[in-house]
């Protein structure tokens, strides 16, 4: 039965290594491209990454083809991708199917992502139920909710709701994690994390923000102000950190993945181009 690995970066870039020292394919006339399909989520950062490699690699040739995990999946069981991107682990299933046509792939968490949300002072809200997030963030959500209806003590004024424009990552990120797949409308656009957290800890501001963890890092390096808990299943409140999206136990968090076809892995533009991403 094939070998499936699933390793953190260090593992894996200890393996790309090892494998250095084995054959590698030869590529006889043209040199074939290394190609990555999977995630929609995932093609700005993956062609980020992509992009500043190209930079240092001019002759390289890699083509990222975002036509869904599922299909990205079935691609590298058939061996028609080298690399896949997903924001899951494969499923019993998908590796079943890879098992099935003999192929073995080498699984590496490239990013941890989260969203943080940040709550006027006044509100005296330090944690925030999952389903209630969902609730007042989503498309759809009502175009009112009361600081009251957030276990607030203290206001009774509407929330005014802020956050990055549709265009940023953290939107995205955000919107890819609630269920209806998009954001509430109404609510003042800020893009800038520092002027986003200003906006929150003025005075009167009723604000209730989001922004990924790596903006509120930046933003407030010291972390002077801070975001509230998320409750999450077994309904204990969850600071955003991290160590939790690396436990996996903050509701807002998401793993990103690359999976290697670890006949891939044996070709000399593969190895280099993943020692690059690690």
């Amino acid at each position: 039965m094939p070998n499936s690995w699933r390793l953190r970066r260090s593992a894996l870039l200890a393996l790309i290594v090892l494998s250095l020292a084995l054959p590698v394919y030869a590529q006889d006339g043209e040199t074939e491209p290394i190609v990555i399909q999977g995630s929609l989520q995932l093609e700005a950062l993956v062609t980020a990454v992509r992009d500043a490699y190209v930079a240092g690699h001019p002759d390289a040739q890699i083509m990222i083809e975002p036509q869904g995990p599922s299909v990205g999946f079935q691609a590298l069981c058939a061996g028609e991708a080298d690399i896949v991107m997903a924001n899951e682990p494969m499923s019993d299933q998908q590796i079943a199917a890879c098992n099935s046509n003999n192929t073995e792939f080498i699984e590496t968490v490239i990013a941890y992502e989260g969203i943080v949300l940040l709550a006027t002072p006044e509100s005296g809200v330090t944690c925030l139920d999952r389903d209630k997030v969902n609730e007042i963030w989503s498309l759809g959500a009502p175009a009112e909710v009361n600081w009251a209806d957030l276990t607030s003590t203290t206001l009774t004024e509407v929330v005014k709701f802020h956050g990055p424009s549709a265009e940023s990552p953290a939107y995205r990120l955000f919107a890819a994690l609630v269920p209806a797949e998009d954001l509430r409308q109404n609510f003042t656009t800020i893009d800038d994390p520092a002027a986003l957290l200003e906006a929150v800890k003025a005075e009167g501001s009723a604000a209730l923000a989001f922004m990924s963890l790596r903006d509120y890092e930046q933003a407030d390096p010291s972390g002077t102000f801070p975001p509230l808990n998320i409750e999450n299943e077994n309904f204990t409140c969850v600071p955003p950190s991290l160590s939790t999206l690396e436990l996996g136990t903050y509701p807002l968090g998401r793993t990103s993945y690359l999976y290697v076809n670890a006949a891939s892995a044996l070709r000399e533009d593969v190895q280099e181009f993943m020692q690059f991403v690690l």
